[in-house]
């Protein structure tokens, strides 16, 4: 019970933490990235999730990319950037980290991402960014789990704002 206290007040931190550092220091045309024009939110709008990483990240810090391949097409939207010198190799980076959502060069973001890779940002179709979560050794069970939690209990509700 303690564990739950304790996990919600992290995720209620967070996303509080998110809500102010997106209305008072990025606005909200944070992300400029097109999402897929063919979406259709005819049950629920999808989380947009945007992972910043690179081929000389840590082997274990890349484990991320394997639960963003585990999420469900229909609740998620997955975007990959790494360095623009790297995509040359997107082929062979696909190879070592197991990635199978779309790659694109971090150029596209205008320099507004983080300096911290990998990390992964939650956001909103229209670019409402929710959270910044980086990706670190061992967290590969949290992470599933804050994602699927956070979907079903507060994305609702921070989309009615």
């Amino acid at each position: 019970m303690k564990n739950y206290i304790i996990c919600i007040l992290l995720v209620l931190s967070l996303v509080l933490s998110s809500l102010l550092y997106k209305h008072h220091i990025i606005g909200n045309d944070f992300l400029e990235i097109n999402p897929p024009v063919e979406e259709k939110f005819e049950k629920k709008p999808k989380l947009f999730l945007y992972v910043v990483f690179s081929r000389n990240n840590c082997r274990d810090c890349l484990e991320i990319i394997e639960v963003l391949n585990s999420l469900s097409s229909d609740q998620f939207f997955v975007k990959g950037f790494i360095p623009d010198n790297e995509l040359a190799e997107v082929e062979k980076i696909r190879a070592i980290t197991g990635a199978i959502f779309p790659i694109e060069g971090v150029g596209k973001l205008k320099g507004r991402m983080s300096r911290y890779t990998p990390s992964i940002y939650g956001a909103s179709k229209k670019g409402d960014l929710f959270f910044i979560m980086p990706g670190v050794p061992g967290e590969k069970e949290y992470l599933k789990n804050l994602l699927i939690s956070f979907y079903q209990k507060i994305y609702p509700f921070l989309l009615t704002l």
